[in-house]
C-alpha cells in the first residue's frame, strides 16, 4: 500500500507540473520538457511533448531550456540534426550564463561542428562551464591538458580536472584518473593508486 501512495503522488505531481507548464508556468514547462524527453517519472519518452515544452519556455526566455533544445539539435535527439539551430541555442543560453549553453558552445567549437574549429575559443568556453560546477566541462578540459589541444600539455592539470569531475560522480574521469596513476603521468606509477 506504500508504494500505491507513492505512485499516486508521483502521478498527482506530474499532472500538477503538466497543468502549470500548459498554463504558462516556465519552470514547469521546462521540467516537463526533460520528463518527456528522458521518459521518466512514468511518462513514456515523446520528443514532440519535450521539444513543445522546452521550446514555449526558451521562447520566454529560460536559458535551461534553450541549452536543453541546443543539445537537442546537435545531437539529433527526436529532431534533424542542425548545427547552426544548435549554436543559437547554445549563444542563446550561455549569453545569459548557462553553464550547459557555454559547455555546448565549447564542445561544437573543439570538433569545428557548424563553426570554426577553434581550440582556444573552445578552452574559453568550457572553462566558463566548469568553473560554473559542470562536470562534463571538467572532464573535457582535463583531456585537452592531457593531449596539449587548444592549451599546453600539463599532466598537472589534466589530473586535477579529471579528479574535480571524479568527485561529483563522472566515472569516465575516474577511469582517466586512475590510468593516469598507473601510467605515472605526472608522478610515479602506482598500481595500488590505479586500483583503488
Amino acid at each position: 500500500s506504500g508504494s500505491n501512495i507513492a505512485a499516486k503522488r508521483e502521478r498527482d505531481l506530474v499532472q500538477y507540473y503538466r497543468y502549470s507548464a500548459d498554463m504558462g508556468n516556465v519552470n514547469a514547462q521546462v521540467t516537463m520538457g526533460r520528463l518527456y524527453a528522458l521518459g521518466a517519472r512514468g511518462l513514456r519518452k515523446d520528443i514532440d511533448a519535450a521539444r513543445k515544452y522546452l521550446s514555449e519556455a526558451a521562447n520566454a526566455g529560460d536559458a535551461a531550456a534553450m541549452a536543453n533544445l541546443g543539445n537537442m539539435y546537435a545531437n539529433g535527439f527526436g529532431v534533424d540534426a542542425n548545427n547552426e539551430t544548435a549554436l543559437h541555442w547554445f549563444h542563446e543560453a550561455a549569453n545569459k550564463g548557462n553553464a550547459m549553453g557555454r559547455y555546448g558552445l565549447g564542445y561544437m567549437t573543439l570538433a569545428g561542428h557548424g563553426v570554426k574549429q577553434d581550440h582556444g575559443m573552445a578552452v574559453k568556453y568550457l572553462n566558463q562551464a566548469a568553473e560554473q560546477g559542470l562536470a562534463d566541462a571538467r572532464y573535457f578540459l582535463a583531456v585537452l591538458h592531457l593531449r596539449g589541444i587548444g592549451v599546453k600539455q600539463d599532466f598537472t592539470k589534466a589530473y586535477h580536472n579529471f579528479n574535480i569531475a571524479s568527485h561529483v560522480g563522472h566515472e569516465v574521469a575516474t577511469y582517466n584518473l586512475a590510468m593516469m596513476q598507473l601510467n605515472g603521468m605526472g608522478f610515479p606509477s602506482s598500481c595500488a593508486s590505479a586500483s583503488s
